[in-house]
């Protein structure tokens, strides 16, 4: 019983010495509009986003799996955004010109090193 115990200390010490797993990305950039819309800024090379191929500058982020996301704050969609290296997100974004089409919908894997950031609109 005290052998089984302390092991499970040790256990919990190593997990509290060993560093968080680091948060991935989309590769997006996004800014508010000032009518709480989300419009990407911006898209890093080689990241996600570019690689599904249906996402441009200027296109409205809309939903994060499933969850609108007109109105919340910027911290809440880098919340969404982010996520385990590896685990997948699915993005809802209308387009920037014509935002009355059918929503694209892009299924991504998040990398470590790509970021997901807030830009500032211009």
């Amino acid at each position: 019983m005290q052998q089984m115990q302390q092991q499970q200390r040790q256990q919990q010490q190593q997990m509290q010495a060993a560093p968080p797993p680091p948060q991935a990305g989309v590769g997006v950039t996004f800014a508010p509009n000032g009518e709480g819309v989300h419009i990407i800024t911006a898209i890093r090379p080689g990241g996600a986003a570019e690689q599904c191929g249906r996402i441009i500058v200027g296109d409205i982020l809309w939903g994060v799996n499933n969850v609108t996301i007109k109105g919340q704050k910027i911290g809440e969609v880098i919340g969404l955004l982010t996520g385990p290296n590896g685990s997948e997100v699915t993005l809802m974004v209308l387009d920037g010109k014509f935002p009355y089409l059918t929503p694209k919908y892009c299924q991504l894997k998040r990398m470590v090193g790509v970021p997901v950031s807030m830009g500032v609109k211009r």
